[in-house]
């Protein structure tokens, strides 16, 4: 059975950043009008606006890439500690 989840960085226009843990990441890249993947990145960014929504807004890569660290500590402290993907970087050109 697989995990199916990591720390997932989206960088958008503007140089912002946000952070989440998640599963099934690559659900951003989903169509529903087709059924179907997409490489569209307005698809793209109306997807991630639902898996990003709450998150805190970082002005760097570095504060990001800490942030998404410290949340690598807490999941590999916990009674669950995995994480199948570890920490990535998903860019969408295109404002939050």
């Amino acid at each position: 059975m697989s995990a199916d989840n990591g720390i997932y960085i989206l960088e958008t226009l503007k140089g912002e950043y946000r952070v989440v843990h998640t599963q099934a990441i690559e659900n951003y890249q989903w169509d529903a009008a087709t059924n179907s993947e997409t490489d569209d990145p307005d698809i793209h960014i109306i997807n991630a606006r639902k898996i990003w929504k709450g998150c805190s807004v970082f002005k760097t890569k570095e504060e990001a890439r800490q942030e998404a660290e410290s949340l690598y500590d807490e999941i590999m402290e916990s009674d669950f500690p995995v994480l199948e993907y570890g920490i990535n970087i998903v860019k969408i050109d295109r404002e939050f």
